[in-house]
This record gives structure tokens, C-alpha cells and sequence, in this order.
């Protein structure tokens, strides 16, 4: 059994996402196959634009004119090369079902649209096809095309400043230069990666109408990467044997010994949730925010102080899935300013306590707002994608 389970394993370490696996064929000198082109839409400002350093991919300033604040428009083309691929066999639908591999996206499209969101820190959506390249030498103008059904998408603003400031503004296209990081992750990193970068990308298109649902995501997002980044530190059975030590005995005792690996793997997505949530956040918090409000809105940045707060959120986020409450009002409202040109507040509530829709909440209680939760979020995916790039770094 051990000797499967590690053959499994091997193999998921050489799987990789699409997005992935085609950039890798383009750096082994692969000639493509074909390219298509979609648009990026956004509502935030974009700078610069990415064409040779991003391997196969390329990220085109259309140079829109600006709209109104919160207007959606397709500033980005995104020009994709592909390359040929060995067939792959048919699924075998007798086996059993198997969602390792899934992240909810339908192609490297929406892995790119992800990956792009949380690098600019922005809300980033992507069309279908509207360009298809199938004969580059002989049609290298390629083929206007309009397949799928996906809308344009929209934003829009309850109030009259936005609960995510940190998600508007302007963004250079330089940042996407960091995308080549993600050429360092195995087959369930990456897995992992996307599927918290799509989960950060919807939380910011929802962050203005839904704090709630957005709250729930954001701590999801880190959870996704928590998870994987806990199982190469430890095995399934060293999780099982840390949380569970006592069903571990039992099992040992009873002569169950050859089914702890099997348990272990049963119960790897809920031994110690909350103590990989904290291990890993505080592994990879990021420093203070270059700009801060003033010093009676700012947070204490400590580990310490930051291991509270997790908790807190951690525990809001439950009660939330299991017992139907939402996350406090008060924190996902938008941040005080305290003068113009300030940074926003981070503190959930400027107050000593705050009452809103039939609940009131201590000012402890309410301990960050949604914009800084986000802000954090992104920052910790993003230090943890650089420090595994870092770590596997091939010397020159």
C-alpha cells in the first residue's frame, strides 16, 4: 500500500496545470501549435504591457478610454501560444470519482485570468475567444471568432466609497513579470495556487455587495494553500499522529497499525484545520503596508497580535459555514479616512464598540476591516508562490 500511495504521489508531482504545462513546452523550444486571443476586462487603470516575458503569453494594452469609477472595460488582450501535446487517453468513467485536478476554471484562460488577479491585486475577468490563430504561417492574422456565452462583467457600489479600495486605482502590466514564478510549482501546488487565486479573484468582484460571502472566500483562498503547504512539511500519518494522537494509539493497540496511512489520507482535510490556517498565515505574513493611516486607526503588526486576529477571523468563518452567522457588519464596511489623502483605516471599528442590525460587537471583536484582510491575503499567497520559486531556483 505504501508503495502505491508513493507512486500516487509521483505522479501528482509531475502533473501540471495547462497554463503551466504550455509555458513549459514553449521554454523547451517546442514551435506552437496555434494561438488565440481574448480580452482581460477590468476596472482598474492600466499601465505598460507584457509581451516577450512571459514565455507564451502575452498581455497587450488596448488603452481604453477611461470610464467612471467602477467601469468595466477590456483594457487587456491576452495573446496565448499553444503547443501540440500527446494525446491523452480517454478518462476510464469505471473508475472512481477523482476531483484532485479541479479548480472550477474551464481552460488555462481562466488559470491566467486567476493567476493575473492576484499578482495586480485587481479584478480581473476574461472573455471567450474573440481571435483564433490556427494557421500561424499561412494566416498570421488569424480569424475573428465568438464562442461561449460568458456576459461582460460589472461592478457596482453600494456606497459612496468603496469596502475595497485596495482593488481600484492603477496597475502596471510590469507586475505580470512575477507570473513565470508559478513555473516552480509541482502538480498539486498549483492546483492549490489556482484554486485560491480564483477564489481572491471572485472575492473582489463581490467584495462591494457581498462582504460576507467575501470574507468567507479570503480565508478559503489561504486555506487552499495552507493545506498543501502543511503536507510538505509533514506526511498525512505525521498530521494524524500531531492532531489525533490518542485514535492513532487505539489503532496501534488493536492491531490497526497498517490502516493508520489510510485513515491518515481519509482525514488529511480535517486534522488541525485551524493550526495549519495560523502556521501558515504566520509563516508568510507580509510586512506593515508602505502607507498607513494615522497611528489610532492602524493595527499592532505583531505576530502575536496578528495570531489573535486569525483566530478571530478564523472563528467567524465558521460559525458562518456551520451555524448560518455572518461575518460582523462593521468589518466588511467601507474603511474610515480620517483626512483626505490618508491611508484607510484598518481597524474593523474607529470605535469602542459598535451596534449594527440588531447585534453589537466590542471593538476586540471587530479586529481588522475587509480591505486589509485583503490586502494580507493577497500578500501571503504571493510571499509564499516567491519564497517556493526562491527555494527551487536552478543555480546558474
Amino acid at each position: 500500500m505504501a508503495s502505491k500511495n508513493k507512486e500516487i504521489q509521483q505522479e501528482e508531482q509531475a502533473w501540471r496545470l495547462p497554463a503551466i504545462e504550455n509555458w513549459q513546452m514553449y521554454s523547451d523550444g517546442a514551435e506552437p501549435a496555434g494561438a488565440f486571443e481574448c480580452v482581460l476586462y477590468t476596472d482598474v487603470h492600466i499601465l505598460g504591457q507584457v509581451e516577450d516575458e512571459c514565455g507564451p503569453y502575452h498581455f497587450l494594452n488596448t488603452i481604453p478610454i477611461t470610464g467612471r469609477p467602477g467601469a468595466v472595460l477590456p483594457y487587456v488582450v491576452l495573446r496565448c501560444f499553444y503547443f501540440e501535446k500527446e494525446a491523452k487517453e480517454p478518462p476510464d468513467f469505471r473508475q472512481k470519482s477523482d476531483s484532485s485536478k479541479y479548480h472550477g476554471g474551464a481552460s488555462l484562460i481562466d488559470e491566467l485570468a486567476a493567476f493575473s488577479s492576484l499578482l495586480l491585486g485587481a479584478r480581473i475577468k476574461a472573455s471567450e475567444v474573440t481571435r483564433d490563430f490556427q494557421d500561424l504561417k499561412n494566416e498570421p492574422m488569424g480569424r475573428p471568432t465568438h464562442w461561449g456565452r460568458r456576459n461582460t462583467p460589472t461592478i457596482s457600489f453600494d456606497s459612496g466609497r468603496p469596502i475595497l479600495p485596495c482593488a481600484t486605482g492603477q496597475r502596471n502590466l510590469s507586475t505580470l513579470h512575477d507570473l513565470s514564478n508559478i513555473l516552480a510549482l509541482n502538480g498539486p501546488e498549483s492546483v492549490a495556487l489556482v484554486r485560491a487565486a480564483r477564489l481572491y479573484q471572485d472575492a473582489l468582484w463581490i467584495g462591494e455587495t457581498d462582504p460576507n460571502l467575501t470574507w468567507i472566500m479570503l480565508v478559503s483562498a489561504l486555506e487552499s494553500i495552507a493545506d498543501c503547504w502543511r503536507k510538505n512539511l509533514m506526511s498525512n500519518r505525521e498530521i494524524l499522529q500531531e492532531t489525533l494522537p490518542v485514535l492513532v494509539e487505539h489503532l496501534e493497540a488493536e492491531d490497526g497499525g497498517q490502516f493508520i496511512d489510510r485513515i491518515a489520507d481519509d482525514l488529511a482535510h480535517l486534522t488541525g484545520s485551524i493550526k495549519k490556517f495560523l502556521g501558515f498565515c504566520l509563516d508568510f505574513l507580509p510586512d506593515p503596508p508602505e502607507s498607513r493611516p494615522s497611528e489610532f486607526l492602524q493595527i499592532k503588526w505583531t505576530d502575536e497580535e496578528w495570531k489573535r486576529i486569525l483566530k478571530i477571523i478564523y472563528n467567524y468563518r465558521s460559525k458562518a459555514l456551520h451555524e448560518s452567522i455572518p461575518f460582523p457588519l462593521p468589518m466588511g464596511n467601507a474603511p474610515f479616512y480620517h483626512k483626505k489623502g490618508d491611508a484607510p483605516a484598518e481597524k474593523g471599528t474607529i470605535g469602542l464598540a459598535a451596534s449594527q442590525a440588531n447585534a453589537r460587537w466590542q471593538a476586540k471583536d471587530l479586529p481588522v476591516n475587509l480591505n486589509l484582510f485583503a490586502i494580507v491575503t493577497r500578500q501571503i499567497l504571493l510571499n509564499w508562490l516567491m519564497h517556493l520559486a526562491e527555494e527551487r531556483k536552478e543555480p546558474r
